[in-house]
């Protein structure tokens, strides 16, 4: 209500209420009891404003719903509050969601790469909760914090569950090192309350993000190779990722695995092309945490209800330790060593191309319990696959079309009919070992033949002296023949 000036670099404001809003009576709002406003220099020498102020009253409409004793930030800070958001559903109840700025409600500035929101939340039915998100000296971190209030809550498939924990959570940290121009080191540590937060309180990144891990991953990635190492442990037992629940709900420990893969190496010449995979390491299974009930997944979801299996017959209490376990399953460590080489060489001229390759693979694992799961399952298996890719491309100009409307200036038809085919043979049936990487346990012997024809339409675009050639449709017919 009175803004003073005292000094040449100073003003001092009494009863204010500032807002971004043109309306009489603003949406949202921020009123002090005192604040003064002075000129200073920061710590480059450049001017700026230091603000401090008492009895910081934050207002949604007439309604006061934070404060604040008092508040002193640099003058190009911006006010804590960065969000707000109300809601309501039968199921949740009211929602009252606030973002906040975690250093300027501090009255600090951020250190070198931070940037940090305290998120703070209320579900008249579910609960409250904190949390911090962002990013901290570089670090991405994600934490939140629930007390649940015991009542019926709604999981991302429909499901109605009441959890029994009172205190549920989750905390994640990623971080990305650069060792050298060709070296990356990767870190990560997770930690979730139980098999139900996810696909409840954090229902988005449930059905659209990968499962969490705690792993670290160097990588050192030269012109045509890469030699790298990993260890990973799973999230306390916890599946965070719907694809990894409806896939197979156990995750993969590698304490470590290394591997080296080299590609595009020349043979005579350039006549035949190599490419190798190297990789061995120590790893186990961990089962995931919960049964059908815990985990909030539809009642059928395992496709398994009511039917036997070598525990019992499953139902929504099962656990899925105990079905997995009594299929054959187990968790104890053992050592895999494995190989892949791919030899092709390229026929061809202008136009057409002919690629023929063949590939060989040898696993071997050592330790563990093999025939627990399968009695089929060798302690050595090899795979050998050979195939090739033809195509060949027709190309007609047409120079008299010219389509102003359309921005078509000339028009080039490529026509491309293509071949490809493939056969492999593995030396073990399938699904006679349990699958700790899909591309390692779950390849198979089989055969397949794919022909089509791709078609493509080119224009000329830019304009005089900046022509240039760019697609302007593209057409794909594809047929796919596999046993």
């Amino acid at each position: 209500r009175e803004l003073r000036q005292y000094a040449s670099h100073q003003f001092q404001a009494e009863d204010a209420r500032i807002s971004m809003s043109e309306f009489f009576e603003p949406h949202l709002s921020i009123g002090v009891e005192r604040a003064t406003i002075t000129e200073v220099e920061d710590r480059d020498g450049a001017s700026t404003n230091r603000i401090s102020a008492r009895n910081v009253t934050f207002r949604a409409g007439a309604l006061p719903f934070f404060w604040l004793p008092v508040f002193e930030a640099d003058g190009t800070m911006s006010p804590p509050l960065s969000g707000i958001g109300v809601n309501y559903n039968d199921i949740t109840g009211a929602q009252v969601t606030t973002r906040w700025n975690l250093c300027g409600l501090l009255g600090m500035a951020p250190p070198p790469d931070t940037n940090l929101a305290l998120n703070i939340l209320g579900y008249t039915n579910w609960g409250i909760g904190f949390g911090i998100t962002g990013t901290a000296l570089g670090t991405n971190v994600d934490l939140s914090g629930v007390y649940d209030f015991g009542n019926q809550e709604q999981t991302s498939a429909g499901v109605l569950l009441t959890s029994p924990y009172q205190w549920r959570g989750t905390l994640s940290a990623d971080r990305q090192f650069r060792m050298s121009d060709t070296a990356t080191l990767q870190l990560q540590g997770s930690y979730v309350s139980d098999e139900a937060f996810m696909q409840t309180w954090r229902q988005m990144q449930f059905s659209n993000s990968f499962q969490r891990e705690t792993s670290g991953y160097l990588v050192d990635t030269a012109e045509r190779s890469e030699l790298s190492m990993l260890i990973s442990y799973p999230t306390n037992e916890v599946i965070t990722s719907s694809a990894q629940l409806a896939a197979r709900p156990y995750q993969s420990l590698k304490y470590p695995e290394g591997a080296y893969r080299r590609w595009g190496d020349s043979l005579f010449g350039d006549a035949i092309t190599w490419h190798q995979e190297y990789t061995a390491g120590l790893m186990a299974l961990e089962y995931g945490q919960g049964s059908t009930a815990s985990t909030g997944v539809l009642a059928n979801a395992f496709n398994l209800s009511g039917q036997p299996y070598a525990g019992g017959v499953f139902g929504q209490n099962t656990q899925l330790s105990d079905l997995y376990g009594s299929e054959g399953y187990n968790e104890q460590a053992l050592t895999r060593v494995y190989t892949r080489q791919e030899l092709s060489s390229t026929f061809g001229e202008s136009g057409w191309k002919f690629t023929p390759f063949a590939s060989g693979t040898a696993i071997g694992y050592l330790g563990g319990d093999l025939g627990s799961y399968s009695s089929a399952g060798d302690a050595f298996r090899a795979l050998v696959a050979g195939g090739f890719r033809a195509s060949a491309d027709v190309v007609a100009d047409h120079d008299e079309v010219d389509v102003p409307a359309l921005d078509l200036h000339r028009m080039r038809h490529v026509l491309t009919p293509y071949l490809n085919t493939w056969a492999g043979w593995n030396t073990a049936q399938n699904l006679a070992y349990a699958v700790y990487d899909q591309e390692v346990e779950g390849a198979t012997g089989s055969a397949a033949v794919q022909a089509g024809v791709r078609q493509r339409f080119q224009t000329m675009r830019g304009g005089p002296g900046n022509w240039q050639s760019v697609d302007w449709l593209s057409v794909d017919a594809v047929k796919l023949k596999k046993k």
